[in-house]
């Protein structure tokens, strides 16, 4: 379970990261998280580049914690600390969490969702 849930990580991250040279900004918010946030951190940005999802697991809890940073003053707007999930970007604005089941029972058919819209958490320009 723990290996599968860690494939599916490193699966997420290689199929989002850019072919391009990282630029100063993606570098500054990679140094703030291994500054704040510690070691082993995954970062995924939204397409905008406006906020990141940091995601560290924490293998002895079997649990997932997630931090949604807003990039322009690296502000932490939300966090939590989950159970085994997988954690995507579902567009620019919404986050989508599908929990691991533990045990699947053949009758249910459908994962777990969360969506998180992050739109209350944007700095409106005037």
């Amino acid at each position: 379970m723990h290996r599968v849930i860690i494939g599916i990580l490193l699966a997420i991250t290689f199929a989002c990261k850019s072919a391009t040279p990282a630029s100063s900004q993606q570098q500054s918010i990679e140094s703030w998280a291994q500054k704040n946030l510690g070691a082993d951190i995954t970062i995924l940005k939204n397409q905008s580049n406006s906020f990141a999802l940091c995601t560290k697991e924490n293998a002895s809890q079997q649990t997932i914690t997630y931090y949604l940073v807003r990039i322009s003053d690296f502000e932490i707007v939300e966090r939590d600390n989950i159970q085994p999930a997988t954690i995507t970007w579902l567009d620019n604005q919404r986050i989508e969490i599908k929990f691991i089941p533990g045990i699947v029972k053949q009758e249910e058919q459908t994962i777990p969702t969360k969506i998180i819209d992050i739109t209350k958490y944007q700095i409106s320009k005037q």
